[in-house]
């Protein structure tokens, strides 16, 4: 969650020091709402889940037990190339 927060840091004050002056408080709440979308996405690429499921599905499919999942994301790659 800290590299996410890092990342969107570096993006929004990569947009306040533009050439066109734009600082994160004129943004709009939909503008801002699909920036932190765009990050999110971007970072769950970056991460696989893996787990298992005990339990049964009903003919009508509803689903009854328990899931287990682990979710493992590598940003490494990336903060090394924002540092060089």
């Amino acid at each position: 969650m800290k590299k996410l927060l890092i990342m969107f840091l570096i993006i929004t004050s990569t947009h306040s020091f533009s050439e066109d002056g734009m600082t994160v408080g004129d943004l709009t709440v939909e503008q801002l709402t699909e920036i932190v979308r765009t990050i999110l996405q971007e970072s769950l690429q970056k991460c696989l889940v893996t787990g298992s499921m005990k339990g049964r599905a009903k003919v009508n499919l509803a689903v009854v037990g328990s899931v287990e999942a682990k979710m493992e994301c590598n940003f490494d790659q990336e903060l090394e190339e924002i540092q060089e």
